[in-house]
């Protein structure tokens, strides 16, 4: 680490065992700033930016503090390893020095310190939040280097500026124990000169560090929201909403789970962690994208048998603790997922929804090129991306009353569109649904729990075997084990399940009987075009009541 001596205003180098003890620099860089090749050779004095040198000399050496540091001219910028190394480094800097020194250009000496801080250019700047932060002892400079207060002094003026509680910047409330969706919050009205330097001047506010790539622009933010992921299990990551007016993204259905900039989380400020999250979950960045276990939420699509997917982000407002902040999802492959409606957040209260199984799914980080909207002239660009990995489909509409309240295999299966769907030309396909509810024909009532499987709906050429059974007439746990293993080891096993069914006594059978032998329920199967669910031909079961 490089210091400049306070009597010398030479530059010495310490390495980490050996650092004295060193007041720093916290200030907005202006025109002519003094580089590290200016001090080495002997040109520094010239240019304007060195008063801040000698200033900040002159204050810490006041104070009995023997060096200072000065980012102008204490990184060697010419090294790109050494830039990465410093602003790796900078937060931890910033946190061991004995006092920071924050010098604000434009706060004039007469002016009152209470109402002229928030006009102060260095509270928009991205990099002078970790400068705020970090540091327990902060002084703020006027224009004439005057002292004007210190964070403890300002403190309730400097949180209504920033949005940052009192507890945080006074230290007595941890970092950690912050949502990243709040401190994302902090920055999102701040600039930086350079696109990457809005995500670099974060990493020690997220305690995570990465490579500089100067020239990636907007991929230095999604490298930062991937990192943050590695290393913290916080759904609220993802609580950010899209902005009217930015690249048209608040006009788009879908997109990846990952935000665009700090700006989309600027509601976020008093966003609290849920008590109980899961704290050993493994959360994961992938190839195929974030990859989140889980339970997803249903929530029932009005007149339709479909349900949205619906995924809690285990975070909430602080005056709203016993609900759940969450997303709404789109299912786009086999246990693939964008985000829907990213503009919007649902809320979620422990008795609001249905939920689905416990299972494992991927949420692509970023929305991949949409199809040519000419493709399927019906439907947005966005809905075409939906149905373009849809090879085959299946759809079975029950009557009204009656609620599926299981469907194999989950990963195909498609709640909102209430299909099961294939992505490849498998050579045989399977789906099953197990339903429930009330029938009501022509004024004879009944309870129904009834079992529909299909076979080889997606095979190429198609063919079509299914039953309908009550599930009261049959060894139901052995059923629902039958169909685990089935959709644990794939199409391959559907000659051995068939032979499985006819073990347990399920016959292959188009209807069957109930309300005490007065009401056939019936299945009836045939081939659609259904454009907005599939993009060839497809199944469509109907299942209907009527006379023994």
């Amino acid at each position: 680490m490089r210091l400049i001596a306070t009597s010398t205003l030479a530059i010495m180098e310490f390495d980490g065992l050996n650092i004295p003890p060193y007041g720093i620099l916290s200030h907005t860089w202006e025109e002519g700033e003094v580089s590290y090749q200016d001090m080495m050779n002997g040109s520094a004095w010239n240019k304007k930016g060195y008063t801040k040198i000698e200033m900040t000399c002159r204050c810490a050496d006041a104070e009995g503090v023997r060096f200072v540091w000065v980012d102008t001219c204490c990184i060697d910028k010419s090294s790109s390893a050494e830039l990465t190394e410093a602003i790796n480094s900078m937060f931890k800097w910033y946190k061991d020095s004995v006092v920071c020194y924050v010098y604000l250009s434009d706060l004039a000496p007469s002016t009152d310190i209470s109402t002229a801080l928030k006009g102060c250019r260095w509270f928009t700047r991205g990099w002078t939040l970790q400068e705020l932060i970090a540091p327990n002892n902060v002084n703020f400079l006027d224009q004439n280097w005057n002292f004007r207060g210190s964070k403890r002094d300002l403190l309730n003026e400097i949180s209504s500026i920033t949005g940052i509680a009192a507890m945080v910047l006074s230290h007595k409330t941890p970092l950690s124990s912050i949502s990243v969706a709040a401190k994302m919050s902090w920055a999102a009205h701040r600039q930086t000169t350079k696109v990457e330097d809005i995500s670099y001047c974060l990493l020690g506010i997220f305690d995570v560090n990465m490579p500089l790539v100067y020239g990636e622009g907007s991929k230095a933010f999604t490298r930062l929201q991937e990192e943050i992921i590695r290393t913290t299990w916080d759904l609220s990551v993802f609580a950010w909403k899209a902005v009217p007016g930015r690249d048209g993204r608040h006009s788009r259905r879908y997109s990846g789970i990952l935000a665009e900039c700090p700006n989309q989380f600027s509601d976020c400020g008093r966003l609290v962690k849920s008590k109980g999250s899961q704290l050993h979950a493994d959360f994961a960045v992938t190839n195929l994208g974030i990859r989140i276990p889980t339970v997803l939420v249903a929530s029932r699509v009005e007149n339709f048998q479909g349900s949205r997917y619906i995924l809690s982000l285990d975070c909430s407002t602080e005056d709203q603790t016993q609900s759940s902040l969450a997303l709404y999802l789109r299912k786009c492959g086999a246990d693939l997922f964008v985000r829907d409606q990213p503009s919007l957040l649902a809320t979620l209260t422990p008795e609001s929804h249905d939920r689905y199984r416990s299972r494992t799914i991927y949420i692509l980080s970023k929305l991949p090129e949409i199809p040519d909207p000419t493709q399927n002239g019906l439907l947005s660009p966005e809905d075409n991306f939906i149905i373009s990995n849809r090879v085959s489909a299946i759809q079975i509409c029950l009557p009204p009353g009656l609620v599926v309240y299981d469907a194999n295999p989950t990963s195909h299966r498609d709640s909102q569109d209430a299909v099961f769907f294939s992505t490849e030309n498998t050579h045989d396909g399977w789906c099953s649904i197990t339903f429930e509810g009330e029938l009501d024909w022509r004024g004879r009532r009944a309870p129904v729990s009834c079992f529909f499987a299909c076979f080889g709906w997606n095979s190429r050429p198609s063919y079509l075997i299914s039953t309908l059974v009550d599930l009261s007439t049959c060894d139901a746990i052995s059923l629902r084990r039958l169909l685990s293993e089935l959709e644990r080891e794939g199409n391959e096993f559907i000659p051995w399940a068939l032979e499985e069914l006819e073990h347990f006594g399920i016959p292959m059978q188009g209807s069957v009987t109930l309300a005490g032998g007065t009401v056939r329920m019936s299945h009836v199967a045939k081939k659609v075009l259904l454009p907005k669910i599939c993009n060839s031909e497809m199944y469509q079961v109907d299942v209907f009541l009527g006379d023994v």
